[in-house]
């Protein structure tokens, strides 16, 4: 039963392989968001890059090396070109924070990962509940409108090793990495909630650029909602009922049955009384 599970295990990841090599996708873009303590989301912005460019007649380039030479090169206008962006979407429109990004590089995936914190963009909104507006302390409310953020910038790489070529740089543009900014066009609403508190969407937002994005919630979140680009939660509030209508229930209860048995007890005393007096009375007529 074990080595049939394991059979079709192996065959599933070979179909998905082989469906991933056979598709020809130039940006492969992902966004991880995980919320922490409901004040940080830890974001993590991959993509992974298959297009070359073109540099001369004779000569293609793969775009990712590029990209790294770039940052290489020109490692602290690379970083400010990401920060400055974010740092304008969240701190200057949301008045939250931005840490300033952390970069990897994944030779064997082509993949270029960018690593931030955002803070202070969390709101505590109102629950309607039955018609009626109740201020809850653990409601939370973020939006997302950073996610489209676009980065803007030129880089001058230096390429020596095809000096023959007759080149002695290639202009990197951010713009042709970057495509964050085309999700506008795919607001948080249209995004879907899923068992574990995800919300995730998997589309394709232009043409070979296919994109994936995975928000964490905390798993005790309740009421998800999703709202343009504002997600929306709570946590659930344990009822507190206090003691003393206990009491009081029990207590009318007590005394109901105390009634009752009353009633009961005085209307038999009441029919052996009658029942008694119709005893003596018989034997008096029988003398």
């Amino acid at each position: 039963m074990v080595s049939a599970i394991i059979l079709v295990l192996l065959a599933f990841s070979n179909v998905i392989a082989s469906t991933i090599a056979t598709t020809s996708v130039e940006n492969y873009s992902s966004m991880s968001c995980t919320v922490v303590e409901n004040n940080v989301i830890h974001v993590r912005l991959d993509i992974t890059i298959n297009k070359t460019l073109n540099v001369t007649k004779d000569l293609n380039l793969s775009l990712y090396n590029i990209t790294k030479y770039a940052f290489k090169n020109n490692s602290l206008e690379f970083l400010n070109a990401i920060y400055d962006a974010y740092n304008k979407s969240i701190t200057k429109n949301l008045h939250g924070e931005v840490t300033f990004p952390v970069i990897h590089f994944d030779d064997m995936t082509n993949s270029v990962s960018i690593l931030f914190d955002v803070s202070g963009i969390f709101s505590h909104p109102k629950l309607e509940k039955y018609g009626t507006k109740l201020t809850l302390i653990n409601g939370y409310t973020f939006t997302m409108s950073w996610k489209n953020t676009r980065i803007e910038t030129s880089i001058n790489v230096s390429l020596p090793a095809f000096s023959q070529y007759n080149f002695s740089y290639v202009l990197w543009n951010s713009t042709d990495v970057f495509v964050f900014d085309k999700l506008k066009e795919y607001p948080i609403e249209r995004w879907n909630v899923t068992e574990g508190n995800f919300v995730i969407a998997n589309v394709s937002i232009a043409n070979s650029i296919i994109f994936i994005g995975n928000i964490s919630l905390p798993k005790a979140a309740r009421y998800i909602a999703l709202n343009g680009e504002n997600i929306t939660y709570f946590y659930p509030i344990p009822i507190k009922e206090s003691i003393i209508p206990i009491f009081l229930e029990a207590g009318a209860l007590v005394i109901t049955i105390g009634i009752v048995l009353f009633i009961i007890t005085s209307r038999i005393s009441y029919e052996k009384k009658v029942l008694s007096k119709f005893e003596k009375k018989k034997k008096k007529k029988r003398k």
